[in-house]
């Protein structure tokens, strides 16, 4: 395979290049540019503000930039955006505010897209 055959542009613009699995295969990757990468964090309800047993605590995510979509998990329960919280992206960060009550003790996963 030339260097040219192993180079690939997708429709939307987008490159990717064929990496060699062995002697006579080669798998298709993207390059990363203009592609979502996957952020997962794992928090507690005692991360976030408030006290043990509130509505309305809010949960700070490391994330930089603005999330193209999230899943929010708090002890195996999938939440709805905007039914079970809402999100504000700030400059430095992002907020999740959890509209019904958190536990201290309830595992939260979130996961994003950046």
């Amino acid at each position: 395979m030339t260097e040219y055959q192993k180079r690939w542009v997708a429709d939307d613009g987008t490159n990717g290049k064929f990496l060699r699995v062995d002697s006579n295969r080669y798998l298709l990757v993207r390059i990363m540019a203009g592609i979502y990468m996957p952020q997962t964090e794992f928090h507690t309800g005692a991360d976030c503000s408030g006290s043990d047993g509130d509505a309305n605590r809010v949960l700070t995510l490391q994330n930089l930039s603005e999330s193209r979509e999230e899943l929010v998990v708090v002890d195996k329960m999938v939440l709805e955006r905007d039914q079970d919280y809402t999100v504000d992206h700030k400059s430095s960060n992002s907020t999740i505010t959890f509209l019904g009550k958190i536990w201290d003790n309830q595992r939260i996963v979130v996961r994003y897209f950046i």
